[in-house]
């Protein structure tokens, strides 16, 4: 974790509600919800990462493989 991510950890402490944060730098994303988890979050991490609010729409843009 880096100093920044430490600041910003610190202010989401005063934040409540649903809600999803998306940060990142040049090489990396992050996506986390609310410290409760009621805004649920759906992704793929493929070729081509979807992070989506509902399981139809990441599976619209990202569906799964049928092996």
């Amino acid at each position: 974790m880096t100093a920044g991510e430490d600041v910003l950890f610190d202010a989401l402490d005063n934040l409540s509600g649903r809600f999803v944060l998306v940060y990142g730098a040049a090489d990396r994303v992050r996506v986390l919800n609310d410290a409760c988890g009621v805004r649920t979050i759906f992704y793929s991490t493929g070729r081509h990462p979807v992070v989506a609010s509902h399981h139809g729409l990441q599976e619209q843009l990202a569906p799964a493989r049928q092996d």
